[in-house]
């Protein structure tokens, strides 16, 4: 220690008593007594400083310059003993600099404590050390006197300690459980996750709390399965009960456990998980079946829980038995944890564990390994929608989230990847999309058929007036052409407005007359192709429907029978009263069939998925979708045969009205 710090520390002495007991002024000591003490004073401190590997300092305010000995040489390597204090500023990080300067200055300003933690860069990078200071005045200066030491490995150890927590938080959270451990010996409760959540309070501190907070018509179930877990060794603890919040709700909670005890078989103290299960306990009362699937998922997170051992099984653990699709990867990209949902959805069987990702996958887009390469680095990515093709060759649409994952170390241990398959809402966006430019199609057609009325009608007066006249056979032959010609129009006009009609109220129809209508908007483009229609109308009974949907059905199954004969050909329409085959309720029969193309069993299979034509560019694959739809909501069915070549059967069966 620098003789400088060592003058600084003040030196004591006191009365000396003879042996006689009376006290008598000593005679001060003769000056090299007085040095000794100091030198011995000092050579404790150092000692002291040495032993707890500290360095001593202080810092003079009016000449701005830090005094430090050796060890704070070592610990702000660079700077000589007595430096400037902007010099020994300068080894700390620049992130840490303000915040040290700002403690320091208000030291010196307000005669504080000085206490702060901060980094400082030595060759082997940036080191965490704690500096503690306090001010004296000394000839009418003030001064600050402190000691600084090395915390580097205090601070790995918490922010270790930190990543952990995040990381159970993480899975805890996603997992949507929380953990409890209630020590016997003093009867505390911990909690972790999202335990306080599922229970609505957190000031439940201990085991006799818990179970005061469980509904009352439940505490005496609980408190038997405790009791009966303490006394067998055997038995097991896997509680379902209610809670009641503060605010009066009323929830579910799974809580399976198991005793530990010590070499003597006593418990020493009870672990596991609580679930929110309340809506399988809502659906237990409908169904009993929905019991016996809870009965099994607690058995599995029973096993699951005697399985858990440490921080990285615990992980794995979870992303196995995760309800959503998970995969877990090391920094080389390989499976070390995938869910079953993942398997699933991916349509992956056999294991995988082990295995390079983009072996599983080899025509995984160059973009993907782009993604994986920035998370490895640290990054956390997401997209609400991707394009993937599984395994099998089939597309799909993803929703994704990645987050790298850390070792105790701090290092990236690797990456977490977690998709959710978002196919069927991206199916349902486009039905909608197409189905609403459909829908404005079809009210523009609507508005130009109301328009063209006005002009038959006038044209329908003048051929009237034209009747009257005095006019030459062949004007009047040519005259009664117009008038057919102009009917078949009105015809097609009339028909094309009762058929855009909407309507959202039910009403008795006959069917065949809504098959007529939608005859009616085919019926010239039919004799254009020389296409023959037989039709034939043997219903009696009526149908409760939305005539807008059943004719929009009608239409759909003429339009498609017209595309797959092209030209030439005979269509039949058909409508009769039927039995319903499995339950006899009366109902009515449409069958439209054609002598077209045809199609293979796998078409056949296929013609009411979404998005699914044999008309290439020309076709919506949305026709016979929504015709299944607006059936079943008529309570109906759509039954087809086909065979390639020869031609396509469809058969229509409705309800008739009660």
């Amino acid at each position: 220690m620098s003789n400088s710090i060592a003058q600084d520390v003040p030196s004591a002495g006191g009365p000396a008593l003879p042996q006689n007991g009376h006290p008598v002024l000593a005679e001060a000591p003769p000056p090299q007594t007085i040095e000794d003490r100091l030198r011995q004073s000092e050579q404790r401190l150092q000692m002291v400083l040495e032993g707890a590997q500290l360095g001593a300092w202080y810092y003079d305010p009016q000449r701005q310059f830090v005094v430090g000995d050796a060890r704070m040489r070592e610990l702000f390597p660079g700077v000589s003993g007595e430096a400037p204090a902007e010099d020994w500023i300068a080894c700390i990080v620049p992130e840490d600099r303000d915040r040290v300067a700002a403690a320091f200055q208000a030291a010196v300003d307000r005669g504080i404590s000085y206490d702060i933690e901060f980094r400082v860069n030595t060759p082997s990078g940036p080191r965490w050390e704690h500096s503690i200071g306090r001010t004296f005045q000394r000839d009418g200066r003030s001064y600050i006197l402190g000691v600084t030491s090395d915390i580097h490995e205090r601070k790995q150890i918490e922010l270790e300690r930190e990543l952990q927590a995040e990381r159970l938080r993480l899975i805890y959270a996603g997992a949507k459980v929380g953990t409890w451990v209630w020590e016997f010996s003093d009867g505390r409760c911990e909690t972790y996750g999202t335990t306080d959540a599922l229970w609505g309070r957190n000031d439940l501190k201990t085991g006799e709390d818990f179970i005061n907070a469980v509904h009352p018509d439940d505490r005496s179930s609980v408190i038997r399965q405790v009791e009966r877990a303490l006394a067998d060794p055997q038995a097991t603890y896997a509680a379902e009960f209610r809670v009641v919040w503060p605010d009066g709700t009323v929830r579910w909670i799974s809580a399976p456990g198991t005793v530990f005890r010590d070499s003597e078989g006593r418990p020493v103290r009870m672990a596991g998980i609580n679930r929110d299960i309340t809506a399988q306990k809502q659906a237990e009362l409908a169904l009993a079946e929905t019991n016996r699937e809870l009965q099994l998922a607690a058995e599995r997170v029973q096993l699951a829980l005697a399985a858990i051992r440490d921080s990285e099984a615990r992980h794995r653990l979870f992303v196995e038995n995760a309800p959503a699709s998970i995969a877990m990867f090391d920094r080389e990209m390989r499976y070390i944890a995938v869910s079953r949902r993942w398997l699933a959805d991916r349509r992956i069987s056999g294991d995988i564990l082990g295995r390079s990702h983009y072996d599983v996958f080899p025509d995984l887009p160059q973009h993907w390994r782009e993604v994986h390469r920035r998370g490895l680095e640290g990054e956390s990515l997401s997209t609400e929608r991707e394009q993937m093709i599984r395994g099998d060759g089939t597309t799909h649409w993803i929703k994704w989230e990645l987050h790298p994952w850390y070792e105790a170390s701090g290092a990236i241990g690797g990456i977490m990847l977690a998709t959710e398959d978002v196919t069927a809402a991206v199916l349902a966006e486009e039905a909608l999309r197409k189905n609403e430019k459909l829908a404005v199609v079809g009210r523009l057609a609507a508005t130009i058929s109301h328009e063209i009325n006005n002009p038959l009608e006038a044209v329908f007066n003048l051929i009237y007036l034209c009747r009257g006249m005095d006019l030459p056979d062949q004007a009047a032959a040519l005259l009664s052409q117009a008038e057919a010609e102009l009917k078949r129009v009105s015809h097609v006009v009339t028909h094309t407005l009762v058929f855009n009609r909407q309507s959202t109220r039910e009403t008795s129809e006959k069917t065949s007359t809504l098959v007529d209508s939608a005859l009616a908007i085919y019926e010239g483009r039919l004799k254009q192709a020389e296409i023959r229609v037989l039709a034939r109308s043997l219903d009696h009974r009526r149908v409760l429907c939305i005539s807008s949907e059943l004719r929009q059905v009608f239409a759909n199954l003429i339009g498609n029978a017209f595309d797959a004969m092209n030209r030439g050909g005979t269509l039949f329409v058909r409508t009769r009263d039927l039995r319903h085959p499995q339950t006899a309720a009366p109902g009515v029969c449409v069958t439209v069939a054609d002598t077209g193309l045809g199609m293979d069993p796998d078409t056949v299979r296929r013609l009411c998925e979404p998005f699914f034509t044999t008309k290439g560019m020309h076709g919506t694959g949305l026709g016979l979708w929504v015709s299944r739809d607006i059936l079943r909501k008529h309570a109906g069915y759509l039954r087809v045969r086909s065979r390639k070549g020869v031609g396509s059967v469809f058969s229509v069966w409705l309800p008739a009205a009660g």
